[in-house]
């Protein structure tokens, strides 16, 4: 620390202009999904294909379920289901895949926003026609187990794909 001067060092290290910093920021947002509005339909294997607007799967099938949801893929007259898809786009929207729900992206300026799941909560729920009123004041009597999603908004970092 003692041989350092920093007067020698400000004066030596390389100065940017506000073209120079504006082009780096810019490169940040270079991504097709978001310069492009027109999306393409098909399945996502990864967040690059996502950035890239370039879906690997175009024939597919979404079934809806109430534990999760599954792409089933159509190749050569035979469908098979996957549950690793990063998501897909049907032409208008773009859902990701979150606990195996599809949930649907909102754009914000240069990133996305999504409601996911952040957990299942277990609750129980009083039997209508077999509880009384004195059951439901006392919290006993019979119960049916009922669960539900817990849900989060989540925002995808555009540059690493993580999703916080």
């Amino acid at each position: 620390m003692v041989g350092i001067i920093p007067d020698e060092i400000i004066v030596k290290r390389k100065r940017l202009s506000f073209e120079d910093i504006s082009r780096e920021y810019s490169k940040k947002m270079d991504i097709p999904v978001l310069k492009f509005n027109d999306l393409q339909k098909g399945v996502y294997k990864d967040f690059e294909e996502f950035k890239a607007n370039a879906p690997s799967i175009q024939d597919y099938e979404l079934r809806n379920g109430t534990i999760g949801d599954i792409i089933y893929i159509k190749e050569g007259g035979s469908e098979y289901p996957t549950r690793n898809a990063w998501g897909f786009c049907d032409g208008t929207d773009i859902f990701i895949n979150s606990g195996d729900k599809y949930s649907k992206l909102v754009r914000r300026e240069n990133t996305f926003y999504f409601l996911g799941i952040k957990g299942v909560k277990q609750g129980s729920k009083h039997i209508a026609m077999m509880s009384s009123g004195l059951n439901y004041a006392m919290n006993t009597g019979p119960k049916k187990t009922v669960y539900k999603l817990d849900l989060k908004y989540y925002q995808i970092d555009m540059e690493t794909g993580e999703v916080y």
